[in-house]
């Protein structure tokens, strides 16, 4: 069987736009399909976004990746947007072609991490009556609280012939036709245990690792909590966002340290072994995004499986997503986004207990897999 994995993977081209949670679920996906083929083809959507030039030409080519193929397209980069329009008009005609020449096969299956920018391809492999798996991560345009988009979005997502989402909840919504479908929630595999690093001051570690995208508000929500906490306990944030966002990261971290209570600190974007490595010497890791925010209702936090992959405890507000999932047994719970229950919610939590989220993860990894052949012959 010739899978094709349809996304916007990057693997290690630096110079392509990237998108690191996609880049986490789809290599633990094509880690699981690698026990059904041998034959996996990654067809990549990352462009390169190089603004310094009047025009540039970057060109497409396949390289193997781990025992699979990875396919990029050219690529047009420009300082002028009516050129970069045109560039993508160029790179989208030459991946219509590849899918129709290539994807369209019978004997093939086509897995898609769905995107808004997939709308067109969707449209294309219905014309052409091509079955497909969509993986729905999350509904974009409720991140974006545009309704009109929405409609548009879910209209095209309830044409897929199977699913893969992280949530029940959102197969509730979207799989209209009952057609088949798994969930996974993120990525089940236990990372490598590192030597701890030493903070060499006996607290109580928690971080909080990921977006510090105002709309979700998790990072802002895990540094306040920091004030109503005693000075054993140490907050870290590490993350990612555009540069007002950092400063304002900054900005709060300082305004937090100068009051009485636990310290924060901003420790900067880490990647790779630097990451799991500093993760894995933390004790408590902060899931505190904005449970009113439309994208809660449906989306599963990533960020928990990787905290419970590195061995950490893991802290939510109670939302249906987190609480009515696999591993919604093993979460501390909070009930109100204010900074003295996460605080109170931290607390609580007992460092002493039995408690071992590897276990758990390995457990969920031989379901899913088992889980996922099933839906591939379905």
């Amino acid at each position: 069987m010739k899978i094709f994995y349809i996304g916007y993977y990057s693997d290690l081209d630096k110079n392509r736009k990237s998108a690191p949670a996609a880049d986490t679920k789809m290599n633990y996906i094509i880690d699981s399909l690698k026990n059904v083929s041998n034959e996996i083809e990654v067809i990549s959507f990352c462009y390169v976004d190089d603004r310094s030039k009047i025009w540039k030409k970057y060109d497409g080519y396949t390289k193997k990746i781990n025992g699979i193929s990875v396919k990029y397209f050219n690529s047009y980069s420009s300082k002028y947007r009516i050129i970069r329009i045109f560039g993508r008009f160029l790179t989208w005609f030459q991946q219509k072609k590849y899918i129709l020449d290539h994807c369209t096969l019978k004997e093939s299956t086509i897995i898609i991490y769905h995107s808004l920018l997939f709308l067109k391809l969707y449209k294309l492999l219905n014309k052409y009556k091509k079955e497909y798996i969509l993986e729905v991560e999350e509904i974009y345009s409720d991140v974006m609280n545009n309704n009109r988009v929405r409609r548009k979005e879910v209209n095209h997502i309830i044409k897929g012939s199977k699913y893969i989402f992280p949530t029940k909840l959102l197969n509730d919504e979207l799989n209209v036709n009952n057609r088949p479908y798994v969930i996974v929630h993120g990525t089940y595999k236990e990372e490598k245990k590192y030597k701890k690093i030493s903070f060499g001051d006996n607290k109580i570690h928690c971080v909080y690792a990921g977006t510090f995208d105002s709309r979700k508000g998790g990072a802002t929500a895990a540094i306040a909590a920091a004030q109503y906490l005693p000075n054993n306990y140490h907050i870290h944030i590490i993350g990612f966002g555009l540069p007002r966002e950092i400063q304002t990261i900054k900005e709060k971290v300082n305004e937090i340290n100068m009051k009485n209570g636990a310290s924060v600190s901003y420790d900067g974007l880490l990647s790779g072994e630097e990451y799991l490595k500093f993760i894995q010497s933390c004790n408590i890791g902060l899931s505190t995004q904005n449970p009113s925010a439309a994208f809660n209702g449906t989306s599963f936090p990533s960020k928990i499986l990787s905290y419970m992959a590195n061995g950490l405890r893991v802290v939510s507000i109670r939302i249906p997503a987190v609480e009515s999932s696999k591993v919604g047994d093993y979460v501390y719970y909070y009930n109100k986004q204010n900074s003295q229950e996460i605080a109170n919610t931290i607390m609580n939590i007992n460092m002493n207990d039995k408690y071992d989220s590897r276990i758990i993860l390995k457990k969920l990894d031989k379901e899913f897999l088992k889980e996922l052949i099933e839906l591939l012959k379905a």
